[in-house]
């Protein structure tokens, strides 16, 4: 079992830049993949770079901090964050992430009461002692039945 799951965000607490893979004290990303090998999880970000968890630290995320694919909600349902551009956040239709509603301000987000969608913990499946989540391996299949 691993200390943090796909998809988390999390905090460099540890590491220097010797290395050159950007692993700053302080830094913030979203963990996109975990290489597991049981005895020393490696926590990935999207450039595949990794790191282990005795370096990181969870954050909790704000609506100030949503980024591309974080779901906000809000009395009247939820939303996709469909991009960010500075200050201004790009959401999807109100329970249809698939068509654009209209962009914001994170001040226009509190001031509609959105806040950070506390989702169902993510499907994993091990294999071979790795560990994918389930929509990793389904859009996997996908493209290999092509």
């Amino acid at each position: 079992m691993t200390k943090f799951k796909v998809g988390q965000s999390v905090r460099c607490i540890k590491g220097e830049d010797a290395s050159g893979s950007g692993w700053k004290l302080g830094r913030v990303f979203t963990i996109k993949s975990i290489f597991n090998d049981k005895y020393c999880p490696l926590y990935c970000d999207s450039s595949g770079l990794g790191v282990f968890a005795t370096h990181l630290e969870a954050v909790t995320k704000t609506i100030e901090d949503v980024e591309y694919q974080d779901i906000i909600e809000n009395e009247w349902g939820k939303c996709k964050v469909l991009g960010r551009l500075n200050d201004v956040i790009f959401i999807s239709m109100s329970n249809d992430f698939d068509k654009a509603g209209g962009y914001y301000t994170t001040s226009d987000l509190k001031e509609k009461k959105y806040k950070i969608s506390q989702e169902e913990e993510e499907k994993m499946i091990t294999i071979k002692g790795k560990e994918y989540s389930e929509d990793t391996i389904h859009k996997s299949l996908k493209e290999y039945v092509k």
